[in-house]
């Protein structure tokens, strides 16, 4: 049940933002084909479409996992070991990044000419992440590139 219920949880929390799956970013390209540049859908817009809908898929797929596998066989959910380490200056960077990158994506209407597409702007964590050396070149070649090719 827990397996069924993360495969159902990644494939509908896809459909949450424009960068969360390649599908997405192919459905407002095609909406700007379509009607010619007039109908533009940026990143704030498709999740105030997205969530909602992505919520009530997700309480969905949940009754139905619950539904069809019955997982009353579990008595008790064991216990995760959590690893704390000290907050430093790596956190702090990668924090920083990921808003910066969320903000450049949800303005990037007003930015574009300056930035370029979502593309553009996605290689500001990689180059920030290897320059800083908070990835080193063995994170890169370790990377599951078969899956990115997947998608």
């Amino acid at each position: 049940a827990l397996l069924l219920g993360v495969a159902f949880a990644c494939n509908v929390g896809g459909m949450a933002t424009p960068i969360a799956s390649p599908q997405n970013a192919i459905a407002i390209q095609a909406v700007e084909n379509i009607t010619a540049g007039k109908v533009t859908v940026g990143f704030l817009p498709w999740m105030g479409a997205a969530l909602p809908l992505c919520v009530v898929a997700l309480l969905f797929c949940a009754f139905i996992v619950v539904l069809y596998t019955k997982p009353d066989d579990i008595s008790e959910v064991p216990a995760i070991p959590i690893a704390r380490e000290k907050f430093g200056r790596p956190h702090y960077i990668v924090i920083a990044v990921s808003v910066v990158t969320i903000m450049l994506w949800s303005t990037l209407k007003l930015t574009e000419s300056t930035l370029g597409d979502l593309g553009s702007v996605a290689l500001l964590p990689v180059m920030v992440f290897f320059g800083t050396g908070i990835l080193r070149k063995e994170d890169f070649n370790s990377f599951q590139w078969h899956l990115i090719f997947l998608i």
